[in-house]
């Protein structure tokens, strides 16, 4: 399986314009939450074990690209 099978193309976002990591992840966190009820219902929780893992180990791959997968 490819990995761009599992991109969902409308969260992808080429052009955030913000100044840390944090504000990438609460970013994406509240566009996914507008169409995802149950995300917006955990959004808090959500956002604080992603950067909670972020301090574990970088989403950043490179080149501005992160990838966020909440377990």
């Amino acid at each position: 399986m490819k990995f761009s099978s599992y991109l969902n193309p409308d969260y992808i976002f080429p052009c955030l314009e913000v100044n840390s990591k944090e504000e990438i992840i609460r970013t994406i966190v509240d566009k996914v939450a507008e169409d995802n009820k149950m995300v917006s219902e955990q959004k808090n929780e959500i956002i604080k074990n992603i950067l909670k893992r972020e301090e574990e180990i970088s989403t950043c791959i490179g080149n501005g690209i992160f990838y966020l997968i909440q377990e």
